[in-house]
């Protein structure tokens, strides 16, 4: 299976589809725009990670600049009912951290946004993918439990939040727990 690839885009063959020169062989691969418009930017070569996806007649590549990005579209494609081409248009409209707090907070309404996904699917989305992403309190403490529902409202990654979660005092008040929470995510930016 490819799995990375690095070189130069050769030729654009549609939209998202492009041929990724590495070497002296050309990949037809499947990008998302912004990492398209990333690559065609960039004046050096670009490495990619690569899901191949195998058929009986064909193999197709679908690449992402970043990792995360990747993983996401593997839980996708490994979801009931989603294909490439959904968890493509998925990838397009939302970002790794977006769509994670898609999940997190349930929000159907949103995930609806997508071209191809109504409210039944997306409601079976949610439901498979939440074990995935729902974030893990150390403590099991009330008061963490409700800074962590306040950064994720301000739009936090679940990764940031757990992060954060463990250097923070539990017996401290709710008050100063979030505003030592948001002073330490505010020095990492």
């Amino acid at each position: 299976m490819i799995a990375w690839l690095k070189g130069k885009i050769l030729e654009a063959i549609s939209e998202s589809e492009v041929i990724f020169k590495t070497g002296d062989v050309g990949y037809k691969v499947s990008l998302l725009s912004r990492d398209l418009a990333k690559i065609i930017a960039a004046s050096e070569p670009s490495s990619i990670y690569v899901h191949s996806r195998v058929k009986e007649d064909s193999l197709s590549l679908y690449g992402f600049l970043l990792l995360k990005d990747l993983t996401l579209f593997e839980k996708l494609v490994s979801t009931h009912g989603v294909g490439p081409s959904l968890a493509q248009a998925i990838l397009e409209k939302f970002n790794h951290d977006e769509f994670k707090k898609i999940v997190e907070t349930q929000d159907i309404e949103r995930l609806t946004l997508v071209p191809g996904i109504g409210k039944k699917t997306a409601t079976r989305l949610l439901v498979e993918l939440k074990p995935d992403f729902e974030l893990k309190n150390q403590s099991g403490n009330p008061k963490l439990k409700q800074v962590q529902e306040v950064l994720i409202n301000l739009g936090y990654s679940s990764d940031e939040i757990s992060e954060v979660l463990l250097f923070l005092d539990e017996k401290s008040p709710l008050e100063e727990l979030i505003k030592h929470a948001l002073k330490m995510l505010a020095k990492r930016l």
